[in-house]
């Protein structure tokens, strides 16, 4: 009877096991979506934690040119921190359609920053108040005559890594270098759309004075704080919004 029992046990036990496993997610499966994703095989990849080969120092006031080479810290662990003072950076490459990834995090309990698509559109990033469930924190397209504000909270508390993929339309620009068509983006935040095809109107500030066109560098900004990016790159969907302004230009 002993020998029945011990027998019957070890076979609950060999044929339990694998739907536990089954049923049961890991920890790793319950992390922030994305994390630390691998870019896919299409993608130009401009920030891996190596080095800063795809970015210059921002030249002041004159926000697509460039004064030197890149000058922020890239850290032990791989990511890239913001170096108050030393200016923002901007991609040596100008682009226009994309689609982007990068990941963010906020060391200090009041940030302003932002990530410029075609140095033009302000993603901004800040931390503040209500543990970032104000609409005015996590990803607002901020420097427009009228803000674009998430429609959804969804950033994270503290300094954990913020993940954002972006699908951004660069404008059409007409023969006489004025859009006729305005930008557009759609936004995720953490796994949440904040912005679904928003958009990108009129801007305001020292981005307006850069004028309308279908490519531009993307930009990192510096504010006065300190904050943190990783695992940066985007596909590269340029030459269909030069093809679009083109035809436009000829009409």
């Amino acid at each position: 009877m002993r020998i029945r029992l011990l027998v019957y046990v070890i076979i609950a036990a060999v044929f339990w096991q694998p739907l536990r496993l089954i049923a049961e997610p890991s920890k790793a499966a319950a992390t922030s979506p994305a994390s630390k994703a691998s870019p896919p095989r299409d993608a130009i990849v401009l920030f891996d934690g190596r080095n800063l080969d795809s970015w210059l120092s921002q030249k002041p006031r004159q926000w697509e040119d460039s004064d030197g080479p890149a000058d922020w810290k890239i850290l032990s662990e791989g990511s890239l921190e913001v170096v108050p003072g030393t200016g923002s950076l901007i991609t040596k490459q100008k682009f226009g359609d994309i689609k982007l990834h990068f990941e963010y995090r906020l060391t200090h309990e009041k940030t302003n920053g932002g990530v410029f698509l075609m140095t033009r559109y302000e993603l901004g990033i800040k931390n503040g108040e209500a543990n970032g469930n104000d609409l005015q924190y996590g990803c607002a397209f901020e420097n427009l005559q009228s803000p674009v504000r998430p429609r959804a909270p969804a950033l994270k508390p503290g300094d954990q890594w913020q993940i954002v993929d972006v699908d951004f339309r660069a404008p059409r620009v007409g023969a006489d270098g004025k859009a006729i068509e305005n930008a557009r983006a759609t936004v995720v935040l953490n796994g949440i759309k904040i912005h679904d095809d928003v958009e990108l109107g009129p801007r305001k500030g020292a981005a307006k004075r850069l004028g309308d066109a279908s490519t531009g560098p993307l930009m990192l900004q510096e504010h006065g704080t300190a904050y943190q990016f990783r695992n940066i790159w985007l596909i590269d969907r340029s030459n269909q919004s030069h093809k679009e302004s083109q035809s436009a230009s000829s009409k």
